[in-house]
């Protein structure tokens, strides 16, 4: 494991400011209205994501994964005996 240096966790610091800068933003564009559909906040989680990345190089390879969560009603049973 590599030691850190000064320059490493000023760029940490920006990335983890730039997460929030987006976050805050997004947010009050969802509370007025201007984007619509589920969306979810990592206000005060930004150190996790950096510190994921932080080890990555450029020949990391990455993969997205998505959950998409769907709120479905009940089903009901059609054949009761």
């Amino acid at each position: 494991m590599s030691k850190l240096t000064k320059t490493d966790y000023l760029e940490m610091f920006v990335k983890m400011q730039q997460i929030r800068d987006v976050d805050m933003t997004l947010n009050k564009l969802v509370r007025r209205g201007f984007v619509q559909g589920m969306t979810h906040f990592s206000v005060g989680e930004e150190a996790a994501s950096v510190g994921a990345i932080q080890p990555l190089t450029d020949q990391d390879i990455i993969f997205q994964i998505t959950v998409v969560m769907v709120r479905q009603l009940p089903k009901v049973s059609i054949l009761r005996r």
